[in-house]
């Protein structure tokens, strides 16, 4: 699924929730601007998605017709089945790691990061003897994440664990440089899914 059908998706979305809405509403709810709601809007129009009523500029009424209906539910499914095969491809790669350290004897972790990937870790994890440490996040305010404690990465000098498991999708080089700084080498770090 490409940009522009992500972007008319969430168009769509928003419009069959209410006819009352305006281009600056959609500009800031979907953090577009204003120029390519306008012309996504135009888009939709030729397509025969949409229809643009109202007798002011600025006060212009769009109704999402019978056919943008059904091309709503078509994205949608082709988005959740997208998501769907990417959600399963990460769970599978996520538990060969988590199987390889429970055979190879690295059963002690961290685990870097309080975000989704974070919590699909955590669950996984029940699945394997392997016993979390604690959980890094120099940002997270909460002393606990599901059940296990928090601790800012200055932490990782006076802990003992085997590896880092690093559940953040981006910015690995950074994250990498982070934890070089409080001693952890790349040798301790499990990349959960890589860049």
């Amino acid at each position: 699924m490409d940009q522009k059908s992500i972007k008319e998706l969430e168009l769509l979305h928003e419009l069959s929730k209410s006819e009352h809405i305006n281009q600056r509403h959609l500009s800031n709810k979907l953090g577009m601007a204003a120029g390519l709601v306008n012309l996504y809007m135009r888009r939709l129009a030729r397509k025969g998605y949409i229809k643009i009523g109202g007798i002011k500029p600025r006060r212009l009424k769009y109704l999402i017709t019978p056919r943008g209906v059904a091309e709503k539910t078509r994205l949608t499914y082709e988005f959740a089945l997208i998501s769907y095969k990417y959600f399963k491809s990460a769970t599978d790669d996520i538990k060969n790691k988590l199987k390889h350290l429970e055979q190879s004897g690295e059963r002690n972790v961290v685990v870097y990061g309080t975000g989704e990937l974070a919590e699909l870790c955590l669950l996984l994890m029940e699945e394997f003897d392997i016993n979390i440490v604690a959980v890094v996040d120099d940002d997270f305010e909460a002393p606990r994440f599901q059940e296990h404690p928090v601790v800012p990465r200055i932490v990782l000098r006076n802990l003992r664990f085997d590896k880092v498991l690093v559940a953040q999708l981006d910015g690995h080089e950074e994250i990498a440089a982070l934890l070089a700084e409080v001693g952890v080498g790349a040798e301790k770090l499990c990349w959960l899914l890589d860049a």
